[in-house]
């Protein structure tokens, strides 16, 4: 199935909280809210159509990355963002798997 970019938005959205409770510390009840928050708009949940893998090659290729790699937007707190913030690439790999058995 082919993504619209705003579905494609949602998914990353899902994908940056879940990264923020993992990497910065959002608290689990913060992640949630904004999981509930995105479902409540009827936006997706889950990633169909595509490997965790093939997603995962495409991150290098985002207009935002740079010779280190992608510099997140994710959040310490709801309102208390972290700018730039480095994903391994095995985390990130973990959360599009997450994505898809959702």
């Amino acid at each position: 199935r082919r993504w619209s970019h705003g579905e494609a938005v949602a998914l990353g959205l899902r994908a940056a909280l879940r990264l923020s409770h993992e990497l910065c510390g959002l608290p689990a009840t913060d992640e949630q809210a904004g999981q509930e928050l995105l479902d409540g708009l009827g936006l997706p949940r889950r990633l169909t159509g595509a490997s965790a893998r093939d997603v995962c090659a495409l991150i290098p290729r985002d207009k935002k990355a740079g010779p280190d790699g992608v510099g997140y937007v994710l959040l310490r707190g709801l309102g208390s963002p972290l700018i730039g913030v480095l994903v391994p690439a095995a985390l990130e790999l973990e959360v599009v798997e997450w994505l898809r058995k959702r």
